[in-house]
């Protein structure tokens, strides 16, 4: 096995995994891998592509990833070692997400033992210079505090769209006018040309809403975005000064007249 590289094994029993199963444990592993080199790279260039280096059918089917020629494997050394030491972390403590982790990325850390309910029996991941770490339920149980298990509702957020990507998976960023941060927009491609064409706009965004343990918005799964004026556009209360609405009449005595017919 190559020293910069994670393998990923599934058990499935007496048979090996079934294939749906196989590949949610393996993409949820990989997308661990993802978000935590944008994590530890902070925004700079030169992300980790990682390639299939290995394979084993049977049970334990196993799958060995590491990365591509020109990325560096002292990186990838890094992240792997990153990531499995928050796979630990999770499996053991629900006490705060591990360095690196963000709200997708623990998604994906729970993405990875959910097939556990579902005909498989066991998932490890392992790498030469870190050594091995055997998920639970208990993991995903402990994402599930850390993030608000079941904290989830349908409403709407209002801000401005921004940082559009269609790498992956089709997403946007809205920054929330009432909490003031950041709200990861997923959406489906259909609804590409509406999301390109509000870009930059303010926008009012309606979906199924995930919470923070605190109740902040932290992402959706967007079914609708609607263009909104700006607010500067919007009437203010200085726009209401000279407004007669008493008809000359003294107000104290208009608003005594509305109340007692």
């Amino acid at each position: 096995m190559r020293s910069d590289s994670i393998a990923v094994e599934v058990a499935g029993g007496d048979q090996p995994p079934l294939v749906q199963p196989f590949l949610t444990v393996v993409g949820s592993a990989v997308k661990v891998l993802v978000r935590v080199d944008a994590a530890m790279r902070r925004g700079s260039a030169g992300a980790i592509r990682w390639r299939l280096v290995g394979m084993r059918l049977g049970s334990p089917a196993r799958i060995e990833v590491g990365p591509e020629e020109a990325s560096s494997p002292a990186a990838a050394q890094a992240v792997i070692g990153a990531a499995l030491s928050g796979l630990a972390s999770l499996e053991e403590t629900a006490t705060r997400p591990p360095e690196y982790f963000d709200v997708e990325c623990l998604a994906a850390a729970k993405g990875i033992v959910e097939p556990l309910a579902h005909g498989v029996t066991r998932v490890e991941l392992s790498a030469p210079s870190w050594g091995a770490v055997t998920p639970s339920r208990r993991l995903a149980a402990n994402v599930d505090r850390l993030v608000g298990a079941g904290r989830q509702a349908f409403g709407s957020v209002r801000g401005r769209l921004e940082m559009l990507t269609i790498h992956r998976q089709e997403a946007f960023a809205v920054w929330d006018e009432v909490t003031g941060t950041g709200v990861r927009c997923f959406f489906d491609r259909a609804m590409l040309r509406d999301v390109r064409e509000n870009f930059g706009n303010r926008v009012a965004v309606f979906g199924r809403i995930q919470y923070s343990a605190k109740g902040v918005p932290e992402r959706m799964r967007v079914v609708e975005v609607r263009w909104l004026r700006e607010q500067a556009e919007l009437p203010q209360f200085a726009d209401l000064e000279g407004i007669e609405i008493t008809g000359g009449a003294d107000s104290v005595e208009y608003v005594r007249g509305l109340r007692d017919g």
